[in-house]
């Protein structure tokens, strides 16, 4: 089932190092002394604060806060127009809400997993015993939920970007089976149309793209596909005499082959969600020595079209999540 297979799935909204530290590409990285195509090695650390998780529209939790700590390395090349980053990232997900209390009819999508015991009930008036099976939660959420691997590539040429990776997903608890998924997003600077500026250094630029991310494995349930396209105007200033970003991503998400579905027949739903969102980023004033400081905030709206996310949802549509977060960059 869909709605199962994507509660096994990580809240990265960006593969590539860069994008976890700062939005719109806030700063790009200048060529180091290094000669030759190799340009050194870059890292990236920090952690997201949010209120509620929601991965590609399935409710994951939102009670208490979500803490999701990243770690990325990356090797840095350049061959004339043409940058490459390989990378492999590292990202935790930790909920504090304890969720045991909760019955399960009111926790929507906020994982648990169960295990299976047979209760003998005594017989009427001396009679025969009877039995039947009982589910038991075994895990309450809370703690850590998720752990994330991803490793690929970006390509930057001229106004065309490329994310191509191989993510890994794995929960501690067992809340989830473990599963894994190959996919890319691609984009294309428009604004390069009437702005010869380096697309990394432009004041404005507005960026179409598609994503697509197919299972090549998963025991929780089929391997879908998953898809979606998007536009995001972003703008670069200054603000307080540091550099700053704005950007306003909109995107629509759906699938062919069962990755939305309806609650109640399980029958396949082309398009699973819309969402919008502002997004800012802020350097801080720390010394270079210790790295390239950003503050990150973002509000986002959903509104989930699929039948199955509502459900997950608790029956609601509409949705508003808020996230801060802080990173850097060496």
């Amino acid at each position: 089932m869909g709605f199962a297979a994507a509660l096994s799935l990580s809240a990265l909204a960006e593969a590539c190092p860069k994008c976890r530290v700062a939005a719109g590409d806030l700063e790009h990285a200048e060529d180091s002394q290094h000669t030759g195509a190799f340009k050194g090695f870059s890292y990236a650390l920090g952690s997201d604060f949010s209120h509620a998780y929601f991965y590609r529209g399935y409710l994951q939790q939102d009670r208490g806060v979500v803490i999701q700590p990243f770690l990325t390395a990356s090797a840095n090349f350049k061959f004339g127009d043409l940058e490459v980053q390989p990378y492999i990232g590292w990202t935790n997900t930790f909920f504090t809400q304890d969720n045991a209390g909760i019955p399960a009819a009111h926790s929507g999508g906020i994982p648990r997993s169960f295990d299976s015991r047979v209760v003998e009930i005594p017989g009427d008036n001396g009679g025969p015993p009877s039995f039947e099976v009982q589910l038991v939660p075994t895990s309450d959420g809370q703690g850590w939920y998720e752990s994330d691997i991803m490793a690929g590539f970006t390509a930057y040429y001229k106004d065309l970007y490329l994310d191509v990776n191989y993510h890994v997903h794995i929960f501690p608890t067992d809340v989830h089976d473990a599963m894994q998924e190959i996919g890319f997003k691609v984009s294309y600077d428009v604004a390069g149309f009437w702005d010869d500026t380096p697309a990394l250094q432009r004041k404005f630029s507005l960026r179409p793209g598609f994503t697509l991310y197919h299972e090549t494995s998963d025991q929780n349930g089929d391997q879908e596909t998953f898809m979606e396209v998007s536009v995001e105007p972003i703008w670069r200033f200054e603000a307080f005499g540091r550099k700053a970003a704005v950007s306003m991503p909109i995107a629509l998400s759906g699938s062919g082959d069962g990755y939305y579905v309806d609650a109640d027949d399980f029958d396949t739903q082309k398009l699973g969600y819309f969402s919008t969102a502002i997004k800012g980023s802020i350097s801080l004033p720390v010394d270079k020595k210790f790295g390239d400081w950003f503050l990150n905030g973002s509000i986002t709206y959903l509104h989930l079209i699929s039948d199955g996310l509502q459900e997950f949802n608790r029956g609601s549509s509409d949705e508003i999540v808020g996230s801060m977060g802080i990173g850097v960059s060496f």
